[in-house]
């Protein structure tokens, strides 16, 4: 509970903002650099608010981003029903980071790298990144090793990208 404390959680986005700042940059490297510059996408996160009083109390996280400069943009309810048509209406505004990026498929890449097998893939896990790390990293040392199983990692494969 302490971490959700006004000074924490000022303190936690001050730690991350350095990293943060060249996250993207790093990933556009990252991505070109292992000829997987078709397995990102950048098409923005949207953050939904069930009632416009949700999101005025969401202020706070609001400011604290902007603070940071964070690209986020506040969208009134008829912008989020262009971007997301599927969704049903809430009548609240949303949040949408433009600068956002993610897997395609949201499901982490695990494997050895279409460049080379000697480099192995470990990354995409978007918010399971702590709960998938210990069996990632079984997986990852079993292709270290040699006893990898392609058939269970097929479905974590970048190649599923190619397709």
């Amino acid at each position: 509970m302490r971490q959700s404390l006004p000074a924490a959680t000022r303190a936690n986005a001050l730690a991350l903002a350095g990293l943060l700042a060249e996250a993207l940059t790093a990933w556009e490297e990252v991505v070109a650099d292992a000829d997987l510059a078709d397995l990102p996408r950048s098409n923005g996160c949207l953050y939904l608010y069930r009632r416009e009083s949700d999101f005025a109390k969401a202020a706070g996280g609001r400011a604290l981003r902007a603070g940071f400069g964070v690209h986020q943009e506040v969208l009134m309810p008829e912008a989020v029903a262009a971007l997301e048509p599927g969704l049903p209406a809430t009548g609240a505004s949303g949040l949408y980071f433009p600068d956002s990026m993610n897997v395609t498929d949201s499901r982490p890449v695990i494997g050895p790298s279409r460049g080379s097998s000697r480099v192995i893939h470990a990354f995409g896990h978007g918010h399971l990144g702590l709960t998938l790390a210990p069996i990632t990293a079984r997986l990852v040392a079993e292709l270290i090793i040699g006893r990898g199983d392609p058939a269970r990692l097929a479905a974590f494969s970048a190649d599923r990208f190619r397709a």
